[in-house]
């Protein structure tokens, strides 16, 4: 009965979140030897369909000079604009641009996109994902890609309903027509 005992009784792991202290302070197994989990595995970034990006030799994307030349001409047409003061165009505007009144914009445009449906957490990436993305005349491809993928993993979180009227707000109808406009930009450069 003893021995039933200790062998149901587990010993301490490190294996995952939660650590099973187990009988034996001096292992993490029956071996003996400690098992010490690698660091997370990071996935290479999802590259953006329809366009020619390509991942790197160190996961990083890579984008040629010319693509590179029309992504900053398209991103500088776009923040030559002017939207209007407490608008959803003119949060976004300085979002993009990482201007003085990021932190009130942030909460704007925060406010207003899970008002029309949005996920607060798909809500949260996308702001993250294009905080500053121009604000440099030289637009950060990383950066965009994971922009373009924030705001398409928006759109599918949506429902049929909140898709409706998200895309009967101009200023978000602008907003996916500037996303697309520097996504053909890397399309026809490529």
């Amino acid at each position: 009965m003893l021995s039933t005992v200790l062998l149901a009784t587990a010993n301490r792991t490190n294996a995952g979140t939660f650590v099973n202290q187990g009988t034996s302070q001096e292992s993490s197994g029956y071996s003996g030897g400690s098992f010490i989990p690698p660091n997370p595995i990071t996935r290479p970034p999802q590259i953006v369909p329809g366009t020619n990006l390509e991942l790197g030799p160190n996961g990083e994307l890579i984008v040629t000079a010319e693509a590179q030349a029309a992504l900053n001409q398209a991103a500088s047409e776009i923040t030559s604009q002017t939207a209007g003061a407490n608008t959803i165009s003119g949060a976004i505007l300085v979002l993009l641009k990482g201007q003085d009144s990021f932190d009130s914009a942030k909460t704007q445009l925060q406010t207003n996109l899970v008002t029309l449906g949005a996920s607060q957490e798909s809500v949260q990436a996308f702001i993250t994902s294009i905080s500053g993305l121009l604000a440099t005349e030289n637009v950060n491809i990383t950066q965009f890609n994971n922009a373009v993928n924030a705001w398409n993993n928006l759109i599918k979180q949506l429902s049929p309903q909140s898709l409706r009227e998200f895309m009967k707000n101009q200023d978000i109808a602008k907003l996916a027509k500037d996303l697309k406009k520097l996504r053909q930009a890397l399309k026809k450069a490529s």
